[in-house]
């Protein structure tokens, strides 16, 4: 970035994502594991949000834990 930038962080809307709910409906409904490492991304597939990199992450954590999971989420993006 050249001045006169600045970087704008995604914020979270705590009004809707609330952190320490119960989660047992969701693990329910989706047959989460509560048990291993679960990775989840939800967002746009495209190159700037270098998800080859969650990727690349979540390879070095089966070799700890061959049963974890990683959960994909997009709607949009080119690479979809």
């Amino acid at each position: 970035m050249k001045p006169p930038s600045e970087a704008i962080s995604n914020g979270i809307d705590l009004s809707i994502f609330k952190p320490g709910l119960d989660t047992s409906e969701l693990v329910s409904k989706y047959g989460v594991r509560t048990d291993v490492p679960v990775i989840l991304y939800v967002g746009r597939l495209d190159g700037e949000k270098r998800v080859d990199l969650i990727v690349k992450a979540f390879a070095e954590v089966l070799k700890s834990n061959r049963r974890s999971s990683f959960w994909p989420v997009s709607a949009s993006g080119w690479i979809r």
